[in-house]
């Protein structure tokens, strides 16, 4: 339910740069989803799926505003939201999403191999 809700989501309006998110990254999507749900409700849950939606769109339109991390790679890029803190990378027609990471978590453990 939660992914064909952010598929559909995401793919409206969406004019500049197609949106990819990697299995790994749907997978994060999900646990935060009920993660969220069990610690704050549905409400909550919900609203927080369409807060980070509008950050994922704003990376789509301004992909430069994200902070490039050349320790992980020199094409990946990062950006926060809320607790958490988007991985990605881009091109003129594609912004990948790497990673959705908690911000206690390290990135260069979890992304290898993305």
């Amino acid at each position: 339910m939660v992914m064909n809700f952010l598929k559909n989501y995401w793919l409206v309006n969406l004019r500049m740069r197609r949106l990819e998110i990697s299995h790994q990254t749907e997978v994060e999507l999900i646990q935060i989803m009920e993660y969220t749900t069990i610690k704050w409700g549905k409400k909550q849950s919900n609203k927080y799926l369409v807060d980070l939606h509008n950050t994922m769109v704003l990376l789509i339109e301004n992909p430069h505003i994200g902070v490039n991390r050349p320790e992980l790679s020199s094409e990946i890029y990062s950006f926060p939201h809320t607790s958490h803190m988007i991985y990605y990378k881009f091109d003129i027609k594609i912004l990948t999403i790497l990673a959705v990471l908690h911000k206690s978590m390290l990135p260069k453990e979890q992304l290898q191999g993305r």
